[in-house]
Order: structure tokens, then sequence, then C-alpha cells
């Protein structure tokens, strides 16, 4: 099992390749990852992980939770 979070930066792909290309390799036979995405303004950049993932033949299942929570302090 792998599990990553904050790998995925929004408005940056060009490391989309090589993060699902490692994911890959450190992958046992029915391993798992467990990726955490935290949305900032741009879904473009989780469907082109997803999208590139997919090329490479991750099996992707997607749970979506949209709460804002509390309000923070600036």
């Amino acid at each position: 099992m792998i599990l990553a979070a904050d790998v995925i930066i929004a408005g940056w792909a060009d490391g989309h390749e090589e993060l699902a290309r490692t994911m890959v390799s450190l992958l046992k036979p029915g391993g798992v990852v467990l990726l955490g995405f935290e949305y900032r303004d741009d879904w473009d950049t989780i469907a082109a992980f997803q999208d590139v993932a997919k090329e490479m033949d991750l099996v992707l299942e997607t749970s979506v939770q949209l709460d804002e929570g509390p309000d923070l302090p600036d």
C-alpha cells in the first residue's frame, strides 16, 4: 500500500507521468495507492493525473468529499 498526500500540485502537471510511474514501480500485484488531493480551485490538475494513471493501466476509484469545514483565519 502506498499512502500519498499533497503530491498533486494544482496547476503543475509536469510531474504526473513520473509520479504515476513511481507508483507503478512500487506497487506489488494487487497493491493499492491511497491518494489524498485537496481541491484548490483547479479540477483540471487531478483530472490530468487521472488521465496519466489510466494510460499506465492503474485502476481508479474516486471518492469526492466537498466539505468546506470551519472558516480559517487569513
